[in-house]
C-alpha cells in the first residue's frame, strides 16, 4: 500500500486546500479549513477510499463545495 498524501484529494489527485495539511505554516490555524463551512453529503464521504479516511480530505469539487451558494 502506498502513503496517503494529506495535501492532496484522495479522489481526484488534485490539491485539497486543507489547513489541517498545512497546519503547520505560521498564522494558520485547523479551524480556518474551508470545510468546516459546508457539510459534505454522505454520499461523496463514501468516494474517499477506506485507505485514505481520516487521513486525507477531500478537494472542494470533489466535496460539492463548488455547488454551495453563499
Amino acid at each position: 500500500m502506498h502513503d496517503v498524501d494529506p495535501s492532496h484529494c484522495p479522489v481526484c489527485g488534485e490539491a485539497n486546500d486543507c489547513a489541517m495539511a498545512t497546519a503547520a505554516a505560521p498564522g494558520r490555524a485547523v479551524r480556518d479549513c474551508w470545510c468546516t463551512a459546508i457539510e459534505i453529503a454522505p454520499e461523496r464521504l463514501a468516494l474517499v477510499p477506506e485507505a485514505a479516511r481520516a487521513r486525507a480530505c477531500m478537494c472542494r469539487r470533489c466535496a460539492g463545495a463548488d455547488e454551495v451558494t453563499p
